[in-house]
């Protein structure tokens, strides 16, 4: 395979992803409550002000996530030049997802079973956003690039990959409040494009295939329209 001189997209994805494996902690606004020198607490995480400070960090990684996807998308580097470099991130993501089995269970069980969301520590707020972060990438990569994301997906286990997606869509939907809204939308509508979730009557991909035939087809068939209707106001052509 040549890479060509569009190869740095895939640094700059990769360099995204040693981003999300590498998350700055968040704000840590209480200091530690442990005593006799164990590391029992290190701060709680229900203040607006760790929240807010973590929401931004994820909302500024995922605009970067966004421009670099958009880069890969749109280069003129070949299909099999993405499908590598997708394939690539997509299985360093899914061991990262394994190596944080623990921390994403320990997490839920913390939000299960209190009613105010602690951290036991900083590594965990790390390992926490790695998760979110990388469920943020893959959602704008699904999206923006949906028949390789599909294929990828067939020509691996699918059912061991589904399984695992939809534990991590489990850890995301009980951690939304350290989403921001267009965050929590995005990963929304990635499950269902991978149809991990339903998809709502209302799910719509421009960026796939078939709607772009969809759409090709439905600009002949008005075209054709057109030409059959008489002269008219210019508001009801555009309406069309």
């Amino acid at each position: 395979m040549k890479f060509t001189s569009n190869k740095f997209v895939y640094f700059v994805l990769v360099s995204c992803f040693v981003v999300i494996t590498h998350a700055q902690s968040p704000a840590n606004d209480n200091k530690s409550e442990t005593s006799n020198g164990d590391n029992k607490i290190t701060g709680k995480f229900n203040s607006s002000l760790s929240i807010n400070h973590f929401k931004e960090n994820l909302f500024r990684l995922r605009i970067k996530h966004k421009k670099a996807v958009d880069k890969l998308r749109t280069n003129g580097n070949s299909y099999e030049y993405k499908y590598k470099t997708i394939e690539i991130l997509f299985k360093t993501m899914i061991e990262t997802f394994k190596s944080n089995e623990n921390i994403i269970n320990n997490v839920l069980k913390i939000i299960n079973n209190n009613e105010t969301f602690y951290f036991t520590s900083i590594e965990m707020k790390q390992n926490v956003s790695s998760v979110l972060e990388n469920i943020s990438l893959f959602s704008h990569i699904a999206l923006q690039l949906p028949d390789m994301t599909h294929r990828i997906f067939r020509a691996k286990n699918t059912y061991t990959w589904k399984n695992k997606f939809h534990e991590i869509l489990l850890f995301a939907n009980q951690t939304k409040f350290l989403l921001d809204d267009k965050t929590i939308d995005l990963i929304d509508l990635a499950f269902q494009e991978l149809n991990i979730t339903p998809r709502l009557p209302t799910y719509h991909n421009p960026y796939s295939s078939e709607n772009k035939v969809n759409e090709k087809d439905d600009k002949k068939l008005n075209k054709k329209k057109d030409k059959k209707k008489k002269s008219g106001p210019q508001m009801a052509r555009q309406e069309l």
